[in-house]
């Protein structure tokens, strides 16, 4: 399927349409089954049958550009072409009908969200009762709105490598169309937010490693990191390399910048990033476990995580994690504090950082370290949400050595 659906014979028109379609899908899941409940007056369809109504549905309440008939029409085509045909009549008479109901659903989606809203906005209750426990119900909402979102594309500038002026320039000759962005995370620094045409990861300039994707959300940890000339830097969650990248441009000269991660793949992957930026020469990979005798004066600690703050990233992810995955995600971080620790110079620092939201990896992971390990200052933290920065969501501590 993704090789047909990444080949030259699927029309790039046909392959947004397709990628639309099954993203706002994802997005809208729970709502799409209350929609097709409320319709049935029959065993509720499962399998594939749900599956091509939640598309068709998707379609006639949420894509304008879609003519009504021929989502309709398609949907059931789709039926008869995957060996549906004692459904399709089925299919088509549902979709009609809420076509018909269209006005009086969407009007009770204001009653679904004050009663459910966790279907309304198609997540899972137990995510939607973690969040509203920590932030009250009215920010959740706005966060899961958010999610539902398509998101929007940011590239950090390589400014070893180029300007800003110059990238945009060279962007636009691409048929690439960006706008210049000053957001409040990043302090005096600017980055590129794509508005139309060629996609950026299209572009030569991405291939010459000009620029990396990235939200301004994850510049802010290694902004807290302030080497100075000949102190030394690990990244020790490095992989894919966003965060290395950065490191190689914002810290001065003569300071030694490390990366490691736990296998090969990932290793890998963070090298070609590096190559491709042509950062690489400023930056140690370490290949294999770090030697025993390795110490730094500051270590970046990116640890994996729920991601609860770029879900709206990472649109299947809400139904891939389970309700019991952030207090395991919070023993494997307390560990790579751990890990950290024992790397780390007499009065060295560590700054702590996750894409998450959730407390259990943040905020409790830091006081479970510090609990442990008292000799440790928490000097600040920050936490970055989406209902009150405007970027996807993002966790920052700086612990220091006494």
């Amino acid at each position: 399927m993704t090789r047909a659906f990444e080949s030259d014979q699927v029309d790039s028109r046909d392959r947004r349409f397709i990628q639309s379609l099954c993203y706002g899908v994802l997005r809208n899941l729970s709502l799409l089954d209350w929609i097709i409940d409320r319709e049935v007056t029959r065993k509720p369809p499962g399998g594939s049958v749900r599956t091509l109504l939640r598309m068709g549905i998707y379609q006639l309440f949420f894509m304008d550009r879609v003519a009504e008939h021929a989502a309709i029409n398609e949907t059931v085509e789709c039926a008869r072409r995957a060996g549906l045909e004692r459904q399709s009549g089925f299919i088509n008479g549902l979709l009609r009908n809420a076509l018909r109901h269209l006005d009086a659903t969407t009007a009770a989606f204001a009653e679904l969200q004050a009663q459910e809203p966790w279907v309304r906005f198609s997540h899972p209750q137990w995510l939607y009762e973690k969040m509203a426990s920590q932030f009250g119900p009215e920010p959740v909402l706005k966060w899961m709105a958010w999610n539902n979102e398509p998101a929007e594309v940011f590239l950090a500038p390589n400014f070893r490598q180029t300007s800003l002026q110059d990238l945009v320039r060279r962007l636009e000759t691409e048929g690439c169309y960006v706008q210049v962005l000053q957001a409040p995370v990043l302090r005096d620094q600017k980055c590129l937010k794509w508005i139309s045409g060629v996609p950026p990861q299209s572009t030569g300039s991405f291939s010459e490693g000009l620029f990396y994707i990235q939200d301004p959300s994850t510049h802010v940890a290694p902004m807290w990191i302030r080497a100075q000339s000949g102190e030394s830097v690990l990244d020790l969650c490095a992989a894919p390399g966003g965060k290395t990248q950065l490191l190689a441009q914002l810290l001065p000269e003569g300071v030694h910048i490390s990366a490691a991660d736990a296998e090969d793949w990932r290793v890998e992957r963070l090298r070609q990033n590096l190559t491709r930026m042509k950062l690489i020469e400023h930056v140690r990979i370490f290949d294999e476990a770090i030697p025993a005798q390795e110490r730094f004066d500051w270590i970046l600690v990116d640890a994996p995580c729920s991601n609860t703050g770029v879900l709206r990233r990472r649109v299947e992810l809400r139904w891939r994690i389970g309700e019991d995955e952030c207090s395991e995600l919070a023993s494997l971080q307390l560990d790579l504090l751990r890990r950290a620790r024992a790397l780390l110079k007499p009065r060295g620092k560590i700054v702590y950082s996750t894409c998450s939201l959730d407390a259990d990896e943040n905020e409790k992971t830091v006081r479970s370290f510090q609990q442990e390990f008292p000799e440790f200052t928490l000097l600040q933290q920050r936490r970055l949400t989406p209902w009150e920065d405007a970027v996807d969501g993002a966790f920052i501590a700086c612990l220091a050595a006494r």
